[in-house]
């Protein structure tokens, strides 16, 4: 956590200071391999990022009419089945939404259980994991056709995951952050603070 390396060149790749009507807040970014999603809690929006000419869209905002809420968090899925590179975007409402550049946006099955809440997601191989602070728990979801229709197995189940605010997944094994910094790794019922 101390190895702090600065870089040797820093391109900039897009200017967002003066996108839409409301200044950009980056909560949360992740990066395939031709965008960069980024997920704007100020407006509520998540904006896609040529990494190849700095072309920046909005992919994702609120919007009555359809149905889509305000986005919780985002995560990549490197799934053929999705139709390739696919940032998922968890909404307030609990839905699951993803958007293919070349298929656009669309609402996936998704079995969430009664009550779960989507504090933060992540995706590893094909299974999604999301990181339900409230229950203090983790629940993986395995695809199912053209979402993640199958009900879904709690991996990690610990009193530490309630203050869980950024998930990151592994093969077996899971580290969250805090909002204060922490660090907390759990694995087959282990549960490691690796810093704060």
């Amino acid at each position: 956590l101390d190895a702090i390396v600065a870089p040797s060149a820093v391109e900039p790749i897009a200017d967002l200071r003066e996108f839409g009507d409301l200044p950009v807040t980056v909560t949360k970014m992740v990066i395939g391999t031709t965008n960069a999603y980024l997920f704007d809690s100020n407006a509520g929006q998540v904006i896609a990022v040529s990494l190849a000419t700095g072309e920046k869209q909005v992919v994702y905002t609120e919007d009555e009419v359809t149905g889509r809420t305000r986005p919780v968090t985002i995560t990549l899925a490197e799934n053929e089945g999705l139709g390739g590179e696919t940032v998922l975007v968890a909404s307030a409402a609990s839905k699951l939404w993803a958007f293919t550049p070349g298929i656009g946006l669309r609402e996936l099955p998704f079995a969430r259980p009664d009550g779960m809440t989507m504090s933060d997601m992540a995706v590893q191989g094909s299974s999604l994991f999301v990181l339900d602070a409230n229950a203090a728990t983790i629940s993986r979801f395995h695809p199912s056709g053209d979402g993640f229709g199958s009900a879904p197995a709690v991996v990690a189940d610990d009193p530490k995951l309630a203050a869980g605010r950024r998930l990151y997944a592994g093969e077996d094994e899971f580290v969250t952050s805090d909002a204060d910094g922490a660090l907390h790794w759990f694995s087959e019922g282990v549960a490691i603070e690796l810093a704060q």
